[in-house]
């Protein structure tokens, strides 16, 4: 399994991929907040980080700007366009910076790159 997780910031795109325990992490210095980019810029910086990060079985992200279902669907969009074949969770920021302590209630998320970097920033912040 391949999971990537992405953190979605308005200052850089942060990305970790778990491929079976094997964990990578990698940044694109371009902020991707969904409010204030079109929807060309947000699929540059995706289409970036997919030939970065190739193919996986599941996606899950945090973006910044995507509160509403609108922007919500923008970025699903895009994500689907290149992680075609991938399971696409997102979540939003702002729920697990305020409840950091509810992620292990989400299984769905055990094992998934997001959960990773969220842990490892939370056991820091937190």
């Amino acid at each position: 399994m391949i999971s990537l997780g992405i953190d979605g910031g308005g200052t850089n795109l942060r990305f970790t991929v778990n491929k079976n325990g094997i964990v990578y992490s990698d940044r694109i210095k371009k902020g991707i907040n969904i409010t204030a980019a079109d929807e060309n810029e947000i699929e540059k910086l995706v289409s970036e980080m997919y030939s970065l990060t190739g193919n996986t079985d599941f996606v899950t992200g945090s973006f910044s700007g995507a509160g509403s279902k609108e922007r919500k669907n923008i970025i699903f969009k895009i994500l689907k366009k290149y992680y075609k074949n991938s399971d696409i969770t997102e979540i939003l920021r702002q729920y697990f910076i305020n409840h950091p302590q509810s992620i292990d209630k989400y299984t769905f998320l055990q094992n998934s790159a997001f959960t990773h970097w969220v842990k490892e920033k939370c056991s820091k912040m937190c």
